[in-house]
């Protein structure tokens, strides 16, 4: 935490009042220098372990910290402004054993701003995978996961790409084999605040995770994109904004190449045909967005329902088929 005295008691409170009991809350204070020492100290609970930081060493640096210093078998992650729901820690728990899953994560609603909708978790280790090569679609305050995981690989977050390290952090696990899992329940409120890190640094946020799409482009099909075209690539993927006839020709291309590169999708971890047919959804997406249509957002919808992923990759080849491609 770094200067979260406004809403940090309500953070450590909804974490205490867990039904899940058996748990220990470890608090890094980043060299804050408001009232937040002040406001932890009030907290009189054994399990909390408390750390304070001479100087304000940035957010990734502080959970690594706390990583090191964790002695269960679970980690879970709380910023200093949002509020977990009582049982976040046992549904979580339950869906990861059950499901024989290595990390989880929750849906999440947005509270305190002008935003009250939720962010609905993708359900299925196969879809997560393959959204999370394009975008980071993990809620970092939801997460829940194994800690054998990041001591047996020696994982961390990466302190050189500051506001993106937890989507690399992601990444680097879906390499490894490591198995997602979403829970569509909402676990977590996710505070919109003036003071959050991501609505501060915004554009060095936009250029880490630019550097990354960079990174993974480049390692699947060793193509090398250049700032502009990671930054156009990017904002197709998240916005659907429509690029120029000439950047229509190299989208196309790496979309395809990307789709045929049956070497990286044995590396990343990859179902097939589900990856096959999201790309396919991209090229349609691409398609029509360059003809000024804006219903495509609909489409991914229907393509990922497990029980219909066959129907759904015929429905993706006959509407390449209808519009000609």
């Amino acid at each position: 935490v770094y200067n979260g005295s406004e809403f940090i008691g309500e953070a450590i409170q909804s974490i205490l009042q867990q039904s899940y009991r058996h748990l220990e809350l470890i608090i890094v204070n980043d060299g804050s220098i408001d009232s937040t020492h002040l406001i932890v100290k009030q907290f009189q609970d054994r399990r909390i372990q408390y750390i304070t930081l001479d100087e304000n060493k940035g957010n990734e640096a502080a959970r690594n910290i706390g990583i090191k210093l964790s002695k269960g078998k679970y980690i879970a992650f709380a910023d200093a402004d949002d509020i977990s729901h009582r049982d976040r820690l046992q549904i979580s728990l339950s869906h990861l054993i059950d499901n024989q899953l290595d990390v989880v994560y929750s849906s999440i609603k947005y509270f305190g701003g002008k935003r009250n909708d939720i962010l609905f978790s993708k359900q299925e280790n196969e879809y997560i995978k393959v959204h999370l090569f394009f975008r980071n679609c993990i809620w970092q305050p939801s997460l829940f996961m194994k800690k054998e995981i990041i001591d047996k690989h020696h994982l961390d977050y990466n302190i050189h790409l500051p506001f993106a390290a937890d989507y690399d952090l992601w990444l680097r696990m879906s390499r490894l084999g490591v198995k997602f899992g979403g829970i569509k329940q909402v676990l977590v409120d996710y505070r919109e605040s003036s003071t959050q890190i991501n609505n501060k640094y915004i554009p060095k946020r936009e250029e880490s995770l630019e550097v990354i799409l960079k990174q993974n482009i480049q390692e699947a099909i060793d193509v090398q994109l250049n700032n502009a075209q990671s930054s156009i690539l990017l904002t197709f993927l998240r916005y659907s904004k429509v690029p120029s006839s000439k950047d229509v020709i190299w989208i196309e291309d790496i979309l395809i190449k990307l789709r045929n590169k049956s070497a990286f999708i044995k590396i990343y971890h990859l179902d097939s045909i589900i990856w096959k047919g999201f790309i396919d959804l991209l090229l349609i997406k691409l398609l029509i967005v360059t003809k000024g249509v804006k219903v495509i957002n609909k489409v991914p919808k229907i393509l990922f329902n497990k029980n219909l992923i066959k129907v759904n990759y015929f429905f993706i080849i006959l509407r390449l088929r209808l519009l000609k491609i």
